[in-house]
């Protein structure tokens, strides 16, 4: 007898220490490969490619850590990644490398999340015991190593790696919360035993941390997990408590945004105050489920929330704060699904096979772009349409085997929901994948399970449907990837870095892609024009200010090549239309070109004319006072 027992406990000692060992060579090729990753991207010419949004939270950031503090009126940027990058700017300098340094490692703390939440998604479940329960965590974390995109976010300055820590640390907080209210085990931290409404406030926390870095996520998650807990019924008690407390911990970091964005404007506004666009792109009458803007607005984030402001006072024909913008816009989506409820429903289902899909839509950044800048990459081989497949499958094992049902149903839903009242790309959907990685794991593990118990028929007729689920479902040719945007991204990489050589073959290849969209015409002309070549730069131009007509900048542009051309007359036409039609900057801008041309005509009185008009805009501008003084005092 006694024989038997040490051959079991021995059994079940090298079954941990072969858990534990494929664990480790899990973490150290992590290690191994973010440090390549780091090495070829700090070499290559993506190192300081900045799309629009990263551009912004990089001068964003350098101004808090500088001491400048934040814009004026309610916030309009998702505020956890600005601060976050400040704090780093604070103590390491304005760099990138210490950031990405820093993600990196947040990146390999989150493989070992996945392989921890595999093990308790599964503990005790069935004769398989530790074994099932390691496997899925080894088989979590090893999907979680393997999944490019992880990667490829850890090396931008965008939110989306620290958010997905912090979904997959608050679903382990959860589970264990959940399995002390059951009674399978004890709620602990490592070796640390943790106070159950310690535990609680700490998940509330965790998730109103969530919100500032994607607000439509956790604003579904909270609430959803708040409801879960209240009525979690177990051995050891309910959840009441536990939901009172979550919630306790989330309004403690909730109430921050809003009690600043209340004392900038007087109005609740939850974080930020661009959702409302967001949501008019992804609902409205035209959208199909990507990211299109509306017509003759902008393509990037920062010049569409800019149009979209302006476009919002046009109609409503009065001053607006940035509040009542997103108001406006979130009212017109609104406005078009009453109109159109079925349209609407058939949007929804389009947006609901796209989140399943094979296709990694990318937001500018396009990852076949850094796998060949960066061929560490071509290693990380699990595409999103294994994950896909076998999450699905996962998710209907938790349901035979009647385990962790209603915490997937929160935890994935919430993530479902979050991407399908928008739109969807890689980077919205990508903050999910760890709890489709979990519930893919879990049917690996189940099929191990059933190998070893020889449950055949069940086993074959659940395989079985994986091809089906794959080619029928998951592998549809749904949407087509437009590579222009990060060649757009790419000229302007080379702009900054004064090879304009470079820029105009990223700015060609950007507009031969997509010859219909805007920006890439502007791009090209605007190169055009800086290495003289005038005549294609004023065709593109003409182009993009007939589609374009409301941008004073680009009239001014677009003049300024007439101008070069020798077509002065209707160069000054467009720059009396800059300025008339803006109030700001350009019709500054205009004011000065307006008195340029005049004076080349020899027309000084029109060309002090102009100048004052422009000090009309900026009383006492030191540049234009002493231009002014040069034309009076020849």
């Amino acid at each position: 007898m006694g024989k038997d027992k040490n051959m079991t406990i021995g059994k079940r000692f090298a079954g941990i220490n072969r858990a534990g060992f494929a664990l480790w060579s899990v973490l150290i090729a992590a290690v191994f490969v973010r440090v390549l990753y780091l090495i070829q991207l700090s070499s290559s010419d993506l190192e300081w490619l900045l799309p629009l949004d990263m551009h912004f939270y990089r001068e964003l950031a350098e101004g808090l850590s500088a001491g400048r503090g934040v814009p004026g009126g309610a916030l309009s940027f998702n505020p956890l990644y600005p601060f976050f990058l400040a704090a780093i700017f604070k103590v390491a300098g304005n760099g990138l490398l210490v950031p990405r340094i820093i993600q990196a490692l947040l990146g390999i703390f989150t493989i070992y999340l996945h392989y921890v939440a595999g093990k308790d998604i599964i503990k005790g479940y069935g004769k398989g015991g530790e074994f099932q329960s390691e496997a899925t965590g080894i088989f979590a974390a090893a999907m979680a190593l393997f999944y490019p995109h992880f990667l490829l976010y850890e090396g931008s300055l965008l939110a989306t790696s620290i958010v997905t820590l912090i979904l997959i640390s608050s679903f382990v907080l959860a589970i264990r919360i959940d399995h002390h209210i059951s009674g399978i085990s004890s709620l602990k931290i490592g070796s640390k035993k943790l106070s159950p409404l310690a535990a609680e406030f700490s998940l509330g926390l965790l998730m109103g941390v969530g919100t500032l870095g994607r607000p439509n996520l956790f604003f579904l998650l909270i609430p959803a997990v708040i409801v879960w807990l209240f009525f979690r019924r177990g051995r050891v008690g309910n959840g009441r408590f536990a939901a009172l407390f979550c919630l306790l911990g989330a309004s403690v970091i909730l109430s921050l945004p809003i009690v600043f964005n209340a004392a900038e404007t007087g109005r609740f506004v939850p974080v930020t105050s661009h959702g409302g666009i967001n949501f008019y792109i992804g609902n409205r009458p035209g959208a199909n489920g990507v990211y299109k803007p509306p017509e003759g607005m902008r393509g990037d984030m920062r010049g569409l929330v800019d149009d979209a402001r302006k476009r919002a006072r046009q109609q409503i024909k009065g001053e607006l704060t940035d509040g009542e913008v997103s108001e406006y816009w979130f009212g017109r989506a609104v406005e078009g699904i009453g109109e159109n409820p079925i349209r609407w429903v058939r949007l929804l289902g389009r947006k609901f096979l796209l989140f399943w899909n094979k296709t990694e839509i990318p937001d500018v950044i396009d990852i076949s772009f850094y796998k060949e800048s960066c061929p560490v990459m071509n290693l990380l081989f699990i595409p999103f349409s294994i994950i896909s497949v076998f999450a699905v499958m996962g998710l209907f094992v938790l349901f035979l085997i009647k385990r962790n049902r209603a915490i997937f149903i929160v935890f994935t839903g919430s993530a479902l929901f979050s991407v399908l009242l928008f739109y969807i790309n890689s980077r919205y959907r990508v903050v999910s994948v760890p709890i489709l990685i979990l519930s893919a794991s879990v049917f690996f593990s189940w099929i191990l399970g059933e190998v070893r118990e020889k449950n055949w028929k069940r086993l074959i007729a659940l395989v079985l449907f994986v091809p089906a689920l794959l080619f029928t479902f998951v592998n549809r040719e749904m949407v087509k990837i437009n590579k222009s945007a990060m060649y757009a991204f790419l000229g302007n990489q080379y702009i900054s870095r004064e090879n304009e050589e470079k820029a105009e073959m990223a700015y060609s290849m950007a507009y031969r892609l997509d010859p219909g969209r805007v920006e890439a015409g502007i791009n090209y002309a605007r190169i055009l024009n800086r290495r003289g070549k005038l005549d294609e730069a004023e065709s593109l131009y003409g182009f993009a200010f007939k589609a374009f007509p409301d941008f004073p900048h680009l009239a001014i542009e677009y003049g300024v090549v007439l101008e070069r051309l020798g077509e002065s007359v209707k160069a000054v036409e467009l720059y009396r239309y800059a300025y008339k039609i803006e109030v700001g900057e350009e019709k500054v801008l205009a004011c000065k070109y307006l008195s340029r041309a005049a004076l080349s005509e020899g027309k000084r009185d029109r060309s002090v004319y102009w100048i004052r008009k422009a000090l009309e805009v900026v009383p006492g501008d030191e540049k234009l006072v002493k231009l002014l003084n040069r034309l009076q005092n020849p």
